[in-house]
C-alpha cells in the first residue's frame, strides 16, 4: 500500500492524542513539585530518548533552573537535594537502571518517566510515572504491544510502535515545561534572554 504522509500523520496524531489524555494528573503535578524543589536536576535518558530528555534540560535552563545532563564533563556530583529525572520506555535499559540507582544512594531524589512502571527504572523512582502506550491486557501479560497498534503488520505500524514513546514524551517534556513555567509566573521574555546566543 503506497504511504500516504496526511493519513499516517493523522493516525499518529490521534494516538498521541489518546495517549496524553491517558496520562494521570496527579503525576504530572508530583513531576513539577519535584522540579521545583530541586537543588539541581539531572536528567537521564538513552539513545533517542537522551534526546528528549535533553530537550527538556534546554528549556529548563531558559527557566532558570540549575540543571545538567548525565555523562556530559561538566555534570558534577549529584547529592542530596537534587533530582534526577529519568527517562526510559522500556524501564529496563541497565545503564539508565544503574544511574537510578547510585541516585537514590547518593542520597538524591529520583522521577521517572517510563512506559512501564514496575520495570527496574521504574521501582527506583520516588516518583514514577506511566506513559501508557502499551495496552492493560498486554503490561498484564507482560507483553510489549502498544495500545494503539494497527492490526495489520507493516513498515509502516512497526516504525510507529517503537516511537510513540519518545514522541509522546517530547510533548509531555514540553508540557511540564509550560507548566512550570506558569508555576515560577516566567515569562516568554524571560525565558528568551536565557536562551542560547552561540549559534
Amino acid at each position: 500500500m503506497k504511504f500516504e504522509l496526511k493519513r499516517e500523520s493523522r493516525k499518529t496524531i490521534r494516538k498521541l492524542a489518546g495517549i496524553l489524555d491517558a496520562c494521570d494528573g496527579a503525576g504530572f503535578e508530583a513531576l513539577i513539585d519535584e522540579i521545583s524543589a530541586a537543588d539541581a536536576v539531572f536528567v537521564a535518558g538513552w539513545g533517542r530518548t537522551k534526546l528528549i530528555a535533553d530537550a527538556l534540560a534546554a528549556r529548563l535552563a531558559q527557566l532558570g533552573v540549575t540543571v545538567h545532563s548525565v555523562g556530559d564533563v561538566t555534570a558534577p556530583a549529584l547529592g542530596p537535594g537534587d533530582l534526577l529525572f529519568v527517562a526510559s520506555g522500556s524501564g529496563e535499559t541497565d545503564t539508565v537502571a544503574t544511574w537510578a540507582s547510585k541516585a537514590r544512594a547518593a542520597g538524591g531524589r529520583v522521577a521517572v518517566l517510563t512506559a512501564r512502571p514496575g520495570s527496574r527504572v521504574g521501582r527506583c523512582g520516588h516518583v514514577t510515572v506511566r506513559i501508557p502506550i502499551y495496552d492493560a491486557e498486554a503490561e498484564k501479560a507482560g507483553r510489549r504491544r502498544p495500545r494503539a497498534a494497527a492490526q495489520k503488520p507493516g513498515m509502516v505500524q512497526e516504525i510507529t510502535r517503537r516511537t510513540l514513546f519518545e514522541e509522546a514524551l517530547l510533548l509531555y517534556v514540553d508540557m511540564l515545561a509550560m507548566a512550570l513555567a506558569n508555576r515560577l509566573g516566567i515569562s516568554m521574555q524571560e525565558m528568551m534572554g536565557r536562551h542560547a546566543n552561540l549559534q
